[in-house]
């Protein structure tokens, strides 16, 4: 079983790594549409206008009828859905194959007005880059016997819902690895092999794209109690674990800041199964680190 799986992944690797067919680049006087790119710390969202995907393509027409824009999002079902992930799911989503979620955000008004601290980069395609892009995403829809998206019920903020992905999930397969498979199909110069984490994504991005709105610097929104940026270790995903304690601020429906604060642990466990104490717990506080 063991042997399959490593298989699988080597399969699965080069399957990233292999030559597509890509999408030309727009030309100087051809049409093109904008898409954006937007970081939100351990993975990274497409934004397509609304208007610019024929209903004929997306599997959920009648879903955010007054969008001005969709973000998408792809990932391992169980852990984006779970507000508070444990250790096992994470675990789970990175050494197995699993389900998978689309996960679709409509809004209105300025991008960078939506989502005010994340890094935002701007992408321009050319028309057939559109939509192979706008394909390829609606190709990861699972869909019913009628062909409609199977809606999993609300998503993570705003105005947002899940869908069910016929994809699977896996080491070679994040939700990084995903974003820049589409990207690549719409004629973009980016490797999914070199995508596994966001930065590895928005660093590639950085170089095709305009930089229209950078992420923040915690110092940027007000004091830090103590060395902030020495003990924050930012959890694997927008959330919180033991150690580290996010609380998200919303101003309406757009998140506006984050509270962070982090602790040395109160107890540990040691491979002998012994339970001990740690007297000195510190805490940490920085308001606006999106």
């Amino acid at each position: 079983m063991i042997r399959i799986w490593i298989m699988f992944l080597a399969a699965s690797c080069g399957a990233c790594a292999a030559p597509v067919r890509d999408a030309p680049a727009p030309g100087a006087s051809e049409p093109r549409k904008t898409i954006y790119l937007v970081s939100h710390g351990w993975h990274a969202g497409i934004v397509l206008r609304r208007a610019d995907i024929p209903d004929s393509i997306w599997p959920a027409p009648g879903d955010f009828p007054n969008a001005q824009y969709l973000e998408v999002g792809w990932g391992d079902m169980d852990f984006y859905q779970t507000p508070d992930p444990h250790m096992g799911l994470i675990l789970k989503a990175a050494l197995l194959p699993t389900a998978s979620v689309l996960h679709i955000v409509g809004f209105n008004g300025p991008v960078p007005a939506y989502f005010p601290y994340s890094e935002i980069i701007r992408i321009e395609l050319s028309s057939a880059g559109f939509e192979h892009l706008s394909r390829t995403i609606a190709a990861s829809f699972a869909l019913d016997e009628a062909g409609n998206a199977r809606s999993l019920g609300p998503g993570l903020y705003g105005n947002s819902r899940f869908y069910l992905s016929g994809e699977t999930y896996h080491l070679f397969n994040t939700c990084n690895v995903w974003t820049a498979r589409a990207l690549r199909v719409a004629g973009l110069p980016i490797s999914p092999t070199r995508s596994i984490s966001v930065e590895g994504l928005m660093s590639q991005a950085r170089k095709f794209g305009a930089v229209v709105q950078s992420g923040p610097e915690a110092s940027e929104y007000g004091p830090v109690q103590g060395d902030h940026g020495r003990h924050w270790s930012a959890p694997s995903r927008d959330f919180s674990d033991p150690m580290n304690l996010q609380v998200p601020i919303f101003a309406g429906t757009a998140r506006w800041a984050t509270v962070e604060m982090c602790f040395t642990p109160i107890s540990s466990w040691s491979f002998s199964g012994i339970w001990s104490s740690s007297p000195d717990t510190r805490e940490r506080r920085a308001a606006g680190s999106g």
